[in-house]
């Protein structure tokens, strides 16, 4: 389902489906909260999204699927929005945007499609805190926002390596650019599960390209293990050592795959 470019038709087809129910995927919005709890929910639902694989927020559609339409203009909508949803969000990093409008013909009303994407791996997960309502980490899952409840789900949800693929090959991307911006080089727990369950979707389907992102990939993993080594020779034993050649061989394979391998996996 992807809203771009719809028009009215478009839209109550859509919603005249018996299928079309709230999901992981869209949430339906009657109007802008102008209310505490209200503004406090919406919060909580980009947190959800970000959390998880991202998702559309439908707004000018009440639940009964019924299309009633926002008189805002884009500008006041946008503004709106952003008034409510940056703060009491930490981090407050959620990437979203105005995806698309589809006017109804009448009164000048529209339904306005926000778009939040999925946060990065190291930017999760999202928190909302207000003192009146304790802390929250919401995840949107069969349809609905729940909350986290304790701290073994917070590490079965964002630790668990088959969440990652195949949607999650831009997370293997961004660990590589932050590989070359740390003083010493290394992959995270998290890190390397991630990598690790990347490689082992690619050979689920394996094909001449798979093969050499593959490739690349464990290259990467050979000079970081080549440069922790002679990090810790030199520490241990003094004197010469070649850690600042390992590097900037580390460096260069990385650039190789980020210019060549990246493009092809996002």
């Amino acid at each position: 389902m992807d809203p771009k470019g719809w028009n009215i038709t478009k839209l109550k087809e859509w919603l005249s489906r018996p299928i079309t129910q709230e999901d992981d995927h869209f949430d339906l919005k009657e109007k802008i909260p102008n209310d505490n709890d209200g503004k406090s929910r919406l919060k909580k639902e980009f947190c959800s999204f970000a959390n998880t694989s991202g998702g559309f927020l439908f707004f000018g559609i009440d639940r009964s699927k019924n299309v009633v339409g926002l008189d805002e203009s884009d500008a006041e909508f946008v503004t709106k929005i952003s008034q409510i949803v940056t703060s009491h969000i930490f981090p407050p990093t959620i990437c979203w945007e105005l995806y698309e409008y589809i006017p109804l013909g009448e009164n000048n009303k529209c339904v306005f499609v926000i778009k939040v994407f999925e946060s990065l791996y190291w930017k999760k997960p999202h928190v909302f805190y207000k003192q009146e309502e304790g802390l929250c980490i919401p995840l949107r899952e069969h349809g609905h926002m729940r909350p986290i409840t304790d701290g073994a789900e917070i590490r079965r949800i964002f630790f668990k390596t088959d969440s990652y693929y195949p949607e999650y090959n831009i997370h293997v991307v961004e660990i590589f650019k932050r590989i070359n911006g740390r003083s010493m080089p290394d992959f995270s727990l998290n890190e390397a599960s991630i990598i690790q369950g990347f490689k082992s979707h690619l050979r689920s389907n394996s094909d001449s390209q798979t093969s050499q992102i593959i490739n690349a990939i464990e290259e990467i993993e050979k000079k970081v293990a080549e440069l922790k080594k002679s990090f810790l020779i030199g520490v241990t034993e003094g004197g010469e050592t070649s850690t600042e050649a390992n590097k900037q061989e580390l460096e260069r394979v990385v650039d190789n795959f980020l210019s060549d391998i990246g493009n092809k996996i996002i």
